[in-house]
């Protein structure tokens, strides 16, 4: 399954006919931020590795992959995690100017989520035995995301992102900064 979905990702990215014309209008981004996990009751910090492909001034699109996570403990929970692959479409509704790039995007997205919740506290002759238990799910969901991202120099620019994820039993609010680096 994730061997189609890069080799699908490949060819979407890939029509040009070599990779040195591939790279001309491409960017690396890293960024970092908050998710809000369901309701908003596990909050996970997230750091996302972004490839975008810019079209023209208008059309852009991008493959990301996301760690988000949560190390402490809190109301039984012990830890949660989500991963996430996401192939997105972008819309500049104003042009990207080079300077400043409002955009919108809509995509598809892969999630796993695993999280390890308190289960069971045993007192047995002096002894305490604590019992974990691992909660794992993971589906296909849709994304819609909001940026804008400001040019610094030639190479470097700056963003700000917000995104919802709807999966099909969980939903995602997220806030990030990035900084990206023009290939």
């Amino acid at each position: 399954m994730i061997k189609k979905i890069f080799l699908t990702t490949f060819f979407f990215f890939l029509p040009t006919k070599n990779f040195g014309q591939f790279l001309e209008n491409t960017n690396i981004q890293f960024g970092t931020g908050t998710l809000f996990w369901g309701s908003g009751d596990i909050t996970l910090y997230k750091f996302e590795t972004e490839f975008t492909k810019k079209w023209n001034t208008y059309i852009s699109n991008s493959i990301s992959l996301v760690t988000n996570y949560d190390g402490k403990p809190r109301d039984g929970y012990e830890a949660a995690t989500v991963l996430q692959g996401n192939l997105n479409l972008f819309v500049s509704p104003f042009g990207n100017d080079g300077e400043n790039n409002f955009k919108i995007g809509l995509g598809i997205s892969r999630m796993h989520f695993s999280e390890t919740r308190f289960s069971s506290l045993q007192y047995i002759g002096n002894v305490f035995t604590v019992t974990y238990s691992m909660i794992n799910r993971s589906s296909f969901g849709a994304i819609l995301l909001l940026e804008d991202e400001y040019r610094l120099n030639e190479k470097i620019f700056i963003g700000l992102g917000v995104a919802t994820q709807i999966y099909h039993q969980d939903i995602g609010h997220s806030l990030k900064m990035k900084l990206g680096i023009v290939l």
